[in-house]
Parts: C-alpha cells; sequence; structure tokens
C-alpha cells in the first residue's frame, strides 16, 4: 500500500502544477480513441489512470478479484500493458518522460509491482507467475 501512496502523490503534484489548460491540450482522447483501454471481469477490481500529454497507450487486462492498478503517464508517446489475473495483485506505475514502454503480467495472488521510469526510452518487462512476490524497480534514463 506504501506504494500506491507514494506514486499517487508524485502522480498529483505533477498535475498539480500543471494548469487545467495544459492538462486538456493533448491528444489522449476519452472516446472514441481511448488511449487507456480497460477490460474488466469479475467484481471488486479497482483502477486509476492517470495521463498527461500526447499518444501515451495504457492497455489493462484484469481477471480475478480485489486487483488494484494505480498508472499514471506524463510526457509524450509513453507505453503500458498490464495483466493481472488472480486474486490481491497490486501494480503502481508512474511513467515520467517520453517513449518509455513497460509490459508487466502478474499470473498468481497477492503480488505487488512498483514501478517508476524517469525520462526517455526505457523499457522494461516484469512476469509474475507466483504468489505473494514483490518488485520495485526505478529506471532513469
Amino acid at each position: 500500500m506504501k506504494g500506491i501512496v507514494i506514486i499517487a502523490l508524485l502522480f498529483a503534484s505533477i498535475c498539480a502544477s500543471s494548469s487545467a489548460a495544459d492538462l486538456m491540450a493533448t491528444d489522449n482522447q476519452l472516446s472514441p480513441t481511448l488511449a487507456a483501454l480497460l477490460t474488466r471481469q469479475q467484481l471488486g477490481n479497482i483502477t486509476f489512470i492517470g495521463q498527461q500529454g500526447n499518444a501515451n497507450d495504457l492497455s489493462l487486462f484484469q481477471a480475478g478479484q480485489s486487483n488494484v492498478a494505480l498508472l499514471g503517464q506524463v510526457g509524450d508517446g509513453n507505453q503500458v500493458s498490464l495483466t493481472q489475473v488472480g486474486k490481491g495483485n497490486q501494480t503502481n506505475v508512474l511513467q515520467a518522460g517520453n517513449d518509455n514502454q513497460a509490459i508487466l503480467s502478474q499470473i498468481g495472488n497477492n503480488n505487488q509491482i512498483t514501478l517508476g521510469q524517469w525520462g526517455q526510452t526505457s523499457g522494461i518487462t516484469v512476469e509474475q507467475l507466483s504468489n505473494g512476490a514483490e518488485m520495485s524497480v526505478l529506471q532513469y534514463r
């Protein structure tokens, strides 16, 4: 839970420092060209998505219960693909920069990923195929 609070505070501070006009002057559309494509199955999953910038892409698939995804993208051309299958998985991602890529999979129960990507063109693939795994990664480039 501490990771969620840290990522949320970072994202909130970045958004608070931008004007409403800056936040609205992006090509991230809510529809029909929705940058965040959400597929949710069953009840009890929680997702928070914040995007600021241009051409950010996010895809999310959640199957199971009590999965949490907190995803923030600030910059241009960032990409996240997240799959959560199981129960009680938690993922926190903040991409602050341009052209960062993350492919994340949590298959199992009670897994945690906290990922921060700062700068340009970082890339990572993470698979948690177990129960109770924890991982924190911070990439600077």
